[in-house]
């Protein structure tokens, strides 16, 4: 996204680097031009993702999603996700602004369905 408004490059080249993406866009051939997008947000149009294996889901597809235990009692709503290495973790928020992370692992995420926007855990309200 530049100054706001969504504009289309074709990608040249490019590579990735821990928390870097390096990218040589057509018809930015100049250092002033490509100073000038530094930083910007980068956007894929959804019909360009990579189709999933089963119980495999996107990021953008969990933000947003309620979180219930077991109990079905709502632990909050998950706001973001992290990579710690090893696995990724729900951040969930509740009203209460009280914040749990939980590892997304099979061990605890028992199951998601993106279609009812909830995700059920194995996580106790008090832990």
């Amino acid at each position: 996204m530049v100054n706001n408004h969504w504009a289309k490059y074709k990608i040249e080249k490019s590579f990735t680097k821990p928390s870097l993406f390096h990218a040589k866009l057509e018809n930015i051939s100049d250092r002033d031009q490509a100073l000038a997008i530094k930083g910007v947000t980068v956007g894929v149009p959804r019909d360009k993702f990579p189709q999933l294996a089963q119980d495999e889901y996107y990021w953008t597809d969990l933000i947003g999603k309620k979180v219930y235990n077991l109990d079905k009692q709502l632990l909050g709503n998950v706001t973001s996700l992290m990579d710690t290495g090893a696995n990724s973790v729900l951040v969930i928020k509740h009203e209460d602004q009280q914040q749990r992370l939980i590892p997304f692992v099979g061990k605890y995420v028992i199951d998601v369905d993106v279609k009812n926007e909830q995700i059920i855990v194995d996580w106790g309200l008090d832990w």
